[in-house]
């Protein structure tokens, strides 16, 4: 008799029979455990699963291989691009693509200081996750998202250094978003759904690819550009940009890839991109095109050795030549050496001759009211032409070099020094010099107000405590309303809680404290080509911390802006989009020369050399 169990049959159909079999003789709690240790495991595999997908780079991802998972919208085909080589000769996708080069990688910076490679969110956060419903659903994929407003730029950047070894003959730019439940506003003055790609040449020229997508929402959408680069140019670097506005509702960005081909092929990926060899190690900043005519107006030479006079601490500013009014302000609070330097601007093509003689005669009328103390420089800075911007790390660094006392208190113009400034600052840096503690590598930070209301400045602590924290405030902390970031680390409310001195112990981009530091030959000086603010104060203050410098905050100083001096949006995003990104690729090679200069980020080395000897990262300037 055939069993009942072996009768012929085909397909699934066996599998109850089958579990029939393996369950006799099992109890149904030992049942129940065998089921509960596969799903564990099945939950442990699909656990392993997505870990990958999240530290696995994107770049990883072969370049053709995007095609096979994509959604395509309906009526909308995405072709695989073709790339044209210099000479205009139609190719196949070179080895490069076909081998998915992606110089993006899906990493975010989480260390702006520390990190250049990956994802930087400087204003508006981007939310990074798994995206594993999309596409085919076996494939996981990582993706950047943001909620869309109507009125702003919600933008994430990643910046891509070019090694200049290497010549790129074409680059292939691909992006893919989706916007589920995405609202469009139509009053706004711009809309902006996009994947950009800033290219900028070693001449200092750029050029852009720029992806724009759907209005509204949609499922997915892929779209591909091929950039064929110019033959005279080399290409310096990439800023790649996600960005929305003029849209309510959330969207996404994956697959986000830029493919270059390049003259010799089979090029290592990472041979592109970054290097702390591939450029000279030393800091350089950009000059101002145009040397400016520099006169000096004032001079007063510091008093004979011997005398009684104290060289401790000199003030150095800027400012332009219609605010000159505040050096007149400033000298009331302060006693000790200043160095000025203002900004005179050129002449417009309409304007007559004696024009700038009539500038001249302006600022020696007003500067000959003013009694500066003994040590003072005061230098004129005039543009040779009417578009010469007004550059304020330029006069800075001018008014840096005509300064010769032991400490530097870093100053804009308008903003009032607090009465005894001078001796609370010796004895803090008594107290220091007592325990042993070398203020060569320290950056003293000064707390700054601004007044709110036509109130008499403070004149001591106290005051500005009660002037500060009252029900109705008559000052506020600098900055406050218009960049809260700009001086939020400084802590003040335990700056009112204390009279020692402490350290800014976490460091965020947008901090830009006006601080004090000992005039060395390794000080810092301001990179030039940050003509005005933010990062005209906060490169410097990145490069501070680049090469070793701590922040410690004073505890019984600080300065104030007068009711006529507020301070104005100096923000990149005023200015327009690409302008911002401009700034954007500025502070990017900045960074990138800091980490190569101070061995620092991924450029840092151990303290002894391949061949034997220390590094010395001091004096690098």
């Amino acid at each position: 008799m055939t069993s009942r169990y072996h009768r012929p049959t085909h397909g699934w159909t066996i599998l109850p029979e089958c579990i029939i079999i393996a369950c006799h003789g099992i109890s149904i709690k030992a049942f129940f455990w065998i089921f509960f240790i596969f799903a564990l495991i099945s939950l442990l595999i699909t656990y392993i699963h997505m870990m990958v997908v999240l530290e696995v780079n994107i770049n990883d991802i072969q370049f053709g291989g995007n095609y096979d998972y994509i959604d395509v919208p309906p009526n909308r085909a995405v072709e695989e691009p073709k790339v044209v080589s210099k000479q205009n000769h139609a190719l196949k996708l070179g080895d490069d693509a076909r081998e998915g080069k992606n110089l993006v990688t899906s990493k975010i910076i989480e260390d702006p200081l520390r990190e250049i490679q990956g994802w930087w969110m400087p204003n508006v956060k981007w939310t990074a996750q798994i995206d594993c419903k999309t596409g085919m659903s076996h494939i996981c994929r990582k993706m950047l998202s943001v909620k869309c407003v109507p009125d702003e730029v919600h933008s994430i950047y990643q910046y891509i250094p070019i090694n200049p070894d290497i010549d790129i003959l074409t680059l292939v730019f691909k992006a893919t978003s989706s916007s589920p439940q995405v609202e469009e506003v139509f009053d706004t003055d711009s809309v902006m759904y996009s994947a950009i790609a800033y290219l900028k040449y070693a001449d200092s020229t750029s050029d852009h690819i720029r992806l724009d997508f759907s209005p509204g929402s949609h499922s997915e959408e892929t779209f591909v550009e091929e950039k064929l680069l110019p033959i005279n140019r080399r290409l310096d670097s990439i800023m790649v940009i996600l960005a929305c506005k003029g849209f309510q509702g959330i969207i996404n960005f994956h697959d986000t890839t830029i493919i270059p081909t390049a003259a010799h092929s089979r090029t290592d990926r990472d041979a592109y991109s970054f290097s702390c060899e591939n450029v000279a190690d030393t800091v350089v900043a950009t000059n101002h095109t145009k040397e400016p005519i520099i006169e000096k107006i004032v001079e007063v030479k510091p008093p004979s050795q011997g005398s009684l006079f104290e060289r401790t601490i000199s003030l150095v500013t800027q400012i332009n030549m219609d605010h000159i009014e505040s050096l007149h302000s400033m000298l009331s609070y302060w006693k000790q050496p200043i160095s000025a330097a203002i900004f005179v601007p050129g002449n417009s093509q309409t304007e007559e001759g004696d024009k700038q003689n009539w500038k001249k005669l302006y600022i020696q009328k007003k500067i000959s009211r003013m009694k500066f103390p003994e040590g003072s420089s005061v230098l004129a800075v005039h543009a040779q032409s009417f578009q010469e911007e007004y550059n304020q790390n330029v006069l800075r660094n001018l008014a840096l070099s005509h300064t010769s006392e032991d400490y530097i208190l870093l100053l804009d113009a308008g903003l009032l020094p607090s009465p005894g400034f001078v001796n609370a600052f010796r004895q803090t840096i008594s107290h220091l010099n007592n325990h042993g503690r070398d203020p060569a590598k320290v950056a003293f930070v000064v707390p700054v107000f601004q007044m709110v209301k036509d109130l008499p400045v403070p004149n001591s602590k106290e005051e500005l405590k009660s002037l500060v924290t009252g029900e109705d405030p008559g000052a506020i902390s600098y900055k406050r309303l218009t960049d809260p970031d700009a001086h939020r680390l400084t802590d003040y409310r335990r700056w009112f809680r204390t009279n020692d001195v402490y350290q800014v112990e976490v460091y965020q981009e947008k901090y830009e404290p006006f601080v004090i530091v000992k005039k060395t030959s390794s000080m810092p000086g301001f990179d030039e080509r940050f003509p005005d603010g933010p990062f005209d104060r906060i490169s410097y203050m990145m490069e501070l911390l680049a090469a070793g410098y701590e922040l410690l905050v004073l505890p019984n100083v600080w300065a104030m802006a007068e009711l006529s001096h507020q301070p104005s949006d100096s923000s990149p995003e005023a200015a327009g989009f690409f302008h911002q990104t401009e700034v954007y690729v500025n502070r990017f090679e900045f960074a990138a020369e800091l980490m190569r200069s101070y061995y620092t980020g991924p450029c840092q080395r151990d303290e002894e050399d391949e061949d034997g000897s220390i590094s010395d990262v001091e004096g690098r300037r």
